[in-house]
C-alpha cells in the first residue's frame, strides 16, 4: 500500500468512495497515490493510481446536472470518430442509489486557457485553429435538431426543435423562476416564427455547446515548430443539434464582456477565418438571443440575480436588434 493512501482514502468525500473500486486495478482502493478536486457545475476530481491509472470523474451535484451526462458521452464518441481528441468515457455500473458520474482516462494535452498567457506570439494562429477545429466538429451531420442522444434517432428541423424549447420550456420556467427574461423570450419566439425556412436552410451538426478556451484542448507549438494546433475538445454536457452558428454564437458569447474570460477585440474574426466556410451572420445573432436567455435563466436560479438582470437586458437588446441584421451574410475566406 502506498505510504499516504490511508489519509487520502479517508480525506475522500463519500460519493467518490463509492466510485472508487470501479477505477483501481482489480477493485484495490489502496493504490490511490493522489487525487485533486477541480472546479465545474458538477463535483470533478482527477485522480492518480500506483500502478499508472489517472482518470477524471464527474459527479452529478444536482438531479438537473444528470441530464448532461449522456450527451456528454454521445458527443464525445462522434468527436473521435471524427479523428478529434476527446474523452473515452468508461462503462461504469451505477454507484449506491443509482448515483449519477462518469468517467475517463485524463488526457495529457494543455488546454488554450491553460496556454494563453504564454503564447503571446501565437495567439492569432491559436484562434485560427480553433475556428478549424469548430469546422471539423461541424462536418459530423445529424438527422434532427434537439438535445442527445435522442437526435440521433431522428429530432426536428431546427425551427421546430427551436420554437418547442421557447415556447415549452423556457417560457414557463421564466414565468415562474426569471420574468426579468420574458420581453426578450416573447420578441425572439416572433423572430423564430417569421424565419423558420431560413433557420431549416442551415444544416444540424453536433455542436458542442460550450466551446471556450478551458475546453478547447492543444498541441503546444515551439519556437522552431509553432503554431500551436487546437486538436480536441472537453466537457460535452451541453452538446445538442443544431445549425453551426448556434455553437459560433455560444463561444462568441462565453468570451464577451458578460462572461468573465474577455479576449482582445478582432479575436472572433480570427476564429470564423479558422471556421472557412459561409455562416449566416444574422442566424449568430439569433441564437445569442437564444443562449442569452438560457445563461440569465441559469444565473437567476443559481442566486445571481443582478448578473442575470444584466443578461436580460442584453437579450432584450439584441432580439430587438434581429430582425435588421436578418440577411447579413458572410463568406469566410
Amino acid at each position: 500500500m502506498p505510504e499516504n493512501a490511508p489519509a487520502l482514502l479517508s480525506a475522500l468525500p463519500a460519493d467518490l468512495k463509492s466510485v472508487l473500486p470501479c477505477l483501481a486495478l482489480d477493485g484495490d482502493c489502496s493504490q490511490l497515490v493522489w487525487y485533486r478536486s477541480c472546479s465545474g457545475s458538477n463535483a470533478v476530481f482527477h485522480l492518480r493510481f500506483a500502478h499508472g491509472g489517472n482518470w477524471i470523474v464527474k459527479i452529478a451535484r444536482h438531479p438537473e446536472l444528470v441530464r448532461g451526462f449522456d450527451p456528454e458521452r454521445s458527443a464525445a464518441r462522434l468527436a473521435r470518430d471524427q479523428g478529434l481528441l476527446a474523452p473515452d468515457h468508461r462503462p461504469l455500473p451505477p454507484g449506491p442509489e443509482d448515483l449519477a458520474f462518469v468517467a475517463y482516462p485524463r488526457i495529457e494535452q494543455p488546454t488554450l486557457s491553460a496556454l494563453w498567457p504564454r503564447i503571446a506570439g501565437q495567439r492569432t494562429a491559436a484562434l485560427t485553429s480553433w475556428g478549424a477545429l469548430m469546422r471539423r466538429l461541424h462536418r459530423i451531420r445529424l438527422p434532427g435538431a434537439g438535445p442527445l442522444p435522442q437526435a440521433l434517432s431522428g429530432g426536428l428541423p431546427a425551427s421546430a426543435f427551436l420554437a418547442d424549447d421557447l415556447t415549452q420550456r423556457l417560457a414557463p420556467a421564466l414565468q415562474s423562476d426569471w420574468p426579468e427574461g420574458q420581453a426578450a423570450l416573447h420578441r425572439l419566439m416572433a423572430v423564430v416564427d417569421r424565419h423558420a425556412d431560413r433557420i431549416d436552410a442551415r444544416p444540424v451538426v453536433l455542436n458542442h455547446g460550450d466551446l471556450f478556451t478551458a475546453n478547447i484542448l492543444c498541441e503546444p507549438g515551439t519556437p522552431i515548430r509553432c503554431p500551436i494546433r487546437c486538436v480536441g475538445l472537453l466537457d460535452f454536457e451541453d452538446a445538442l443539434a443544431a445549425p453551426p452558428e448556434a455553437d459560433l454564437a455560444r463561444s462568441e458569447l462565453l468570451h464577451g464582456p458578460l462572461f468573465g474570460n474577455p479576449l482582445p477585440d478582432g479575436w472572433f474574426d480570427h476564429v470564423l477565418a479558422g471556421y472557412g466556410h459561409d455562416i449566416d451572420i444574422g442566424l449568430v445573432e439569433l441564437f445569442k438571443a437564444w443562449h442569452l436567455l438560457n445563461m440569465g435563466y441559469h444565473g437567476a436560479l443559481t442566486g445571481h440575480r443582478p448578473h442575470a438582470s444584466l443578461v436580460a437586458a442584453e437579450a432584450l437588446r439584441r432580439s430587438d436588434g434581429l430582425d435588421r441584421s436578418a440577411h447579413v451574410r458572410r463568406l469566410v475566406a
